[in-house]
């Protein structure tokens, strides 16, 4: 992701607007770790939730980078079609 986009995304992040995504992805990661829960010591559950959230965030932050370059793209073509 180039570092423009990080930091834009960075930047909206910290202000909230993604709060409700950012809680439904921690509510499905430890729905999906629940049963695995019993069966791991602390310290590896843990780092498995510790690596499933880093690539949850790995990936709003690529949807993020598609999207904005999917809106550009749309608004410049509906600009040449004007």
């Amino acid at each position: 992701m180039s570092k423009l986009f990080e930091e834009l995304f960075e930047s909206l992040v910290q202000k909230s607007r993604y709060e409700k995504a950012d809680q439904l992805m921690t509510d499905e990661i430890c729905r999906a770790l629940e049963p695995y829960k019993e069966t791991m010591s602390q310290f590896e559950y843990e780092q498995v939730r510790d690596i499933l959230f880093y690539i949850s965030h790995l990936a709003m932050k690529q949807s993020f980078e598609i999207g904005f370059k999917s809106a550009v793209a749309f608004m410049i073509e509906c600009m040449r079609m004007d």
